[in-house]
């Protein structure tokens, strides 16, 4: 009890500024978790990102950054225009959660301030994988962002990373860094007993970024082949993909929502009978811990997910949910048709799911380390 009283002391008032020139404003793992747990315990906290100017109703004051509309020139302006703002708010710690803006962090840290660099993605294995990038030139780029990122970030006062895999790349490059994983907040979930019952619950749910390597036209045909319906809440990767899926024969049995707010994703889940995570197995998937995955299991429903040894020694370790082939529809289509056709195994996967977040995987002792780091940084003269 005397630590945490001295922790409030040691982050009460000081001032934070966290940058963002990519995220949406209400990002989960950026406001809604680590934004408003330092908020929580006292600290200013100045949000610089691309779409709110002024106050929000929890206290945190924004910063509209202008970004260019072209992918190219958003990268190669907003590092600068970003300083600038960060510079003239004049905080003690400067977080920040996009690879571009790595020589932002760099200039900050030039200047005196303290820096962390929160890093959500293995990005060079990433690169690998980006389809705007001709392939035989994405090792070249991966290479020489590798080399710029871990450069630079061995001046940073500290490395967070999303995933322990992430922040075994950066150790084994003898860089210190400390995994906070995006696991989710129980307390958004404590409605899950006024939701439906198991009988009144309908269709597969995906709620999350839809892209085509996220498995969203296996989940469509899927579907559709299982004759249950697929309630999607998110936003399109690109509007050529939007349209690509809306051609779909198969988007007629889709109940599309877009892009909802926190109180209705918990809804989408908790109506559902199972939360689908069907992406492909490329690097930057292979070792991820998608949130969604646990909030599908915080919400009380089962998990269809890929086959990654990762997320089998999750899902069928513990019992609350089945793993399958991505790039095959027949197995997709018969877990489908498992938890629609047997209420008891719906049920009982998903109490499972949901026990395992409340010991587990929620983000309560993520912010204990989150905190800590803070602490440590800001009493280190």
């Amino acid at each position: 009890m005397e630590n945490s009283k001295r922790d409030d002391n040691d982050l009460k008032a000081r001032r934070v500024c966290v940058m963002s020139s990519v995220h949406p404003v209400y990002d989960t793992r950026i406001y809604y978790k680590e934004i408003l747990s330092l908020k929580k315990k006292g600290l200013h906290i100045t949000y610089i990102n691309r779409e709110k100017e002024g106050f929000d109703r929890n206290g945190v004051y924004h910063v509209r950054l202008e970004v260019a509309s072209s992918r190219i020139r958003r990268m190669l302006t907003s590092f600068w225009k970003m300083y600038k703002l960060a510079i003239n708010q004049d905080d003690e710690v400067y977080h920040f959660h996009d690879p571009e803006l790595l020589l932002t962090g760099l200039l900050l840290r030039l200047r005196g301030k303290k820096v962390i660099y929160d890093v959500h993605e293995d990005v060079p294995r990433q690169i690998l994988h980006k389809q705007y990038l001709k392939p035989f030139i994405r090792p070249f780029v991966s290479a020489l962002f590798e080399f710029f990122e871990k450069l630079i970030a061995r001046r940073f006062s500290a490395i967070i990373t999303a995933t322990p895999k992430i922040e075994s790349v950066f150790k084994s490059k003898r860089i210190n860094a400390v995994s906070i994983k995006n696991y989710p907040k129980i307390e958004e979930f404590v409605t899950i007993q006024s939701k439906p019952s198991v009988h009144e619950k309908d269709g597969m749910c995906y709620v999350g970024g839809i892209r085509e390597d996220r498995g969203i036209f296996e989940m469509l045909e899927a579907c559709a082949l299982g004759s249950i319906k697929l309630t999607i809440a998110g936003r399109f990767d690109s509007p050529n993909l939007e349209e690509k899926c809306k051609a779909s024969p198969y988007w007629g049995n889709v109940d599309f929502r877009g892009y909802v707010g926190r109180e209705e994703v918990a809804d989408v889940m908790t109506s559902s009978l199972a939360g689908l995570m069907v992406l492909y197995p490329t690097n930057q998937y292979l070792e991820s811990l998608p949130i969604k995955m646990f909030e599908y299991m915080a919400a009380g429903i089962p998990v269809i997910g890929s086959d990654f040894p990762l997320w089998k020694g999750i899902l069928a370790d513990g019992r609350c949910g089945v793993c399958v082939n991505p790039r095959d529809i027949s197995e997709i289509v018969a877990a489908i048709r498992y938890y629609g056709e047997k209420a008891k195994r719906h049920y009982d996967d998903g109490n499972n799911g949901r026990k395992l977040v409340e010991t587990k995987y929620n983000w309560g002792y993520e912010e204990k380390k989150l905190i800590e780091l803070y602490t440590n940084i800001l009493s280190d003269n």
